[in-house]
């Protein structure tokens, strides 16, 4: 195993410094050294090389997300047929690949995650949402320039022509009583708590609502 993982390390050395070299690999290359990352991720996490069940590929995808390599995480999609938000079946974990890479912090792997539709409501083990783990740093603004899905879950109508109503986002929210997205609202997405609906005969705020 030792033997293995300094090999494989060795050879993924030597092709991210070809290129780094000359920024263009050849397909023969790229695959050559995706091989070796996605070999060398399941010789770490103790994944077998022979097991081709979705389970085993959904455990690559988020050990890839841990780990902060992008290109396995973007094949794993793309190729394997993962599901985004799969959680860990340990239930002393159960994190997605989101939670994973915000917990370790992974830039690029965040971003990607977010871009491609990845669930913001899912808590792990520790009642813990991804976008907790990144809270309080830089990394937060990732999550701050999407609604996560959320006017399309709450069936609010938007328009390029004009601002979304954010208010009516967190009403919903409340309505629904999720907690997750409601946090999400405030927390990330710092949509005022007080605001009011266009009622004039209700002007309720989401307290209200929740009462």
């Amino acid at each position: 195993f030792h033997q293995y993982t300094k090999t494989a390390q060795n050879l993924i050395k030597k092709c991210e410094q070809a290129l780094q070299a000359s920024p263009s690999l050849s397909i023969s290359e790229e695959k050559k050294l995706l091989d070796e990352k996605k070999a060398l991720l399941q010789a770490r996490h103790h994944i077998s090389l022979e097991d081709t069940s979705l389970q085993t590929y959904e455990k690559l995808f988020r050990c890839a997300a841990v780990e902060g390599e992008l290109a396995v995480v973007k094949d794993c999609l793309k190729n394997l047929g993962v599901s985004i938000d799969s959680q860990d079946t340990n239930p002393r974990n159960q994190r997605t690949a989101l939670h994973g890479a915000c917990l370790k912090k992974r830039e690029s792997v965040i971003a990607y995650l977010v871009e491609q539709g990845a669930r913001f409501d899912i808590a792990d083990s520790s009642g813990k949402l991804a976008w907790e783990y990144v809270a309080g740093t830089p990394l937060l603004r990732l999550f701050q320039k999407t609604s996560g899905g959320l006017f399309k879950k709450y069936a609010i109508q938007t328009s390029p022509a004009s601002s979304p109503d954010w208010g009516k986002l967190l009403r919903m929210a409340v309505v629904n009583d999720c907690l997750a997205d409601v946090r999400y609202c405030v927390e990330v997405l710092s949509i005022d708590i007080n605001s009011a609906d266009n009622n004039p005969h209700s002007k309720r705020t989401p307290l209200h609502w929740a009462a």
